[in-house]
């Protein structure tokens, strides 16, 4: 920050170095500015020289003040012309008051004549402008107000209408969506086929628990509705009585050891299958090792939660694994989830299936979710940067040029930040799952 620049005002160096020599060469002489040594004015409503505001010499401002000259929102120069009230900007050529433009306004458009009973002498104050209507206009005038500055009816109407036809010109301005360079698409291609097949479903027998899962679903999810013949409003006050006796008897945050092994094994799997990606995309494969290490240690748990979201069923507000799991609110819980770390999960889900993302969308949102460049322990932070910023570019493209919607890249982008919470979120839940599990969870 160069000290030149205080208080708004920006001089070259050159011009910086001279006010400082002349500061130093009158430093035996005097702290101040001599007021007789600036030009006279004889404008009538412009303040007299030892009214002035002057700027001290640098270091005389006491500490905790503040000059004049330090203040950009400072206006108290800003006064009437013609009352001395407190002017709010350049009215018809000259420096006035509200009051002050409208009088003369008025005067001006209706032709008015006034008289001064006192020979044209009255001093025009803010208390007594109204007084002597004469003396005012004079005032007005002498101060540099002119008559040609007021707009007639027609001239303020050909305004309007050129101010709004403005105005929606703006807003209709025409919006022109990106297009994808063909380097573009063929990242994009690569990226994305990489990532459809990472989203390969187990083998049987890889992920344990999935029988205890299912079953506790069965046990959570509404009853079918019984046949006509026993349609009747007893037996289903009886089945909801049941139902929420066994609800208020069994809490639904209790952890169960199949659920949380059958959870983990879940998270194993299919971080192998996310390395799988990110070894695919081109990119990735010519950062440093170590650089490639640090973003999957943290990047992995975050394209995780993205392809997690092809599970996400937003009817039910839960996630499946094929026809028989389905995993809903209770489950994580029942999982070693916290209630936090839950909720967000599933809002998570919520909103993002909500806007409907494509296959090349997801992969490139997981692809620039992996290239973070405030990663710890990495070597080459403005490569990763660099990479990111160019599978920004092609997903912006790609989203504008697709769906010709404005701000959908905004929105999807506005992800990532959520993904960051949820890896927090989770890395904590983790933690306390494996002080009570470290045994079933190998």
């Amino acid at each position: 920050f160069h000290p030149a620049a205080r208080g708004g005002f920006i001089l070259n160096s050159f011009a910086y170095d001279a006010i400082q020599s002349m500061h130093r060469g009158q430093s035996n002489q005097s702290h101040d500015i001599v007021p007789n040594t600036l030009p006279k004015i004889s404008d009538p409503h412009r303040r007299s020289p030892e009214t002035q505001p002057t700027r001290p010499p640098s270091g005389s401002v006491p500490h905790g003040s503040r000059s004049f000259f330090d203040n950009d929102e400072d206006d108290s120069w800003k006064v009437c012309g013609v009352c001395n009230d407190k002017a709010t900007g350049y009215h018809f050529n000259a420096l006035t008051c509200e009051g002050c433009k409208g009088f003369f306004r008025r005067s001006v458009k209706n032709s008015k004549t006034f008289t001064c009973t006192y020979n044209n002498q009255c001093s025009i104050t803010k208390s007594n402008r109204r007084q002597c209507q004469a003396c005012r206009l004079r005032k007005c005038i002498q101060i540099g107000m002119k008559r040609e500055c007021i707009m007639s009816p027609d001239e303020i109407q050909m305004k309007k209408t050129l101010v709004l036809s403005n105005r929606i010109k703006r807003a209709t301005m025409q919006w022109v969506p990106m297009e994808l360079t063909n380097d573009q698409k063929i990242l994009l291609d690569t990226i994305c086929s990489a990532f459809i097949q990472s989203n390969n479903l187990p083998e049987k027998g890889v992920i344990r628990g999935g029988e205890e899962v299912r079953q506790d679903a069965d046990k959570g999810s509404p009853c079918s509705s019984p046949s006509s013949s026993s349609n009747n409003s007893n037996f289903l006050e009886l089945i909801k009585r049941i139902a929420n006796d066994i609800a208020a008897r069994t809490p639904s945050n209790m952890t169960n050891p199949a659920h949380v092994v059958h959870f983990t094994d879940i998270m194993e799997f299919s971080i192998k299958e996310i390395i799988k990606f990110c070894k695919k995309i081109p990119t990735f494969m010519d950062l440093d090792l170590k650089d490639q290490i640090a973003l999957l240690k943290s990047g992995c748990t975050e394209i995780l939660f993205i392809k997690a979201n092809y599970t996400y069923d937003l009817e039910k507000k839960a996630l499946t694994l094929g026809p028989d799991i389905l995993y809903t609110r209770d489950s994580f819980l029942q999982g070693g989830m916290s209630v936090e770390y839950t909720d967000n999960y599933l809002k998570f889900h919520e909103d993002l299936s909500a806007l409907q993302l494509d296959d090349v969308e997801m992969s490139s949102l997981s692809a620039i979710a992996l290239f973070s460049a405030d990663r710890a322990d990495l070597v080459d932070q403005q490569r990763v940067e660099n990479q990111q910023e160019a599978l920004a570019l092609c997903l912006q493209a790609y989203s504008e040029s697709s769906w010709k919607i404005r701000n959908r890249f905004a929105i999807i982008m506005s992800f990532l930040p959520r993904l960051r919470t949820l890896n927090s979120l989770c890395t904590t839940a983790f933690s306390q799952v494996k002080k009570q599990f470290g045994e079933e969870i190998r």
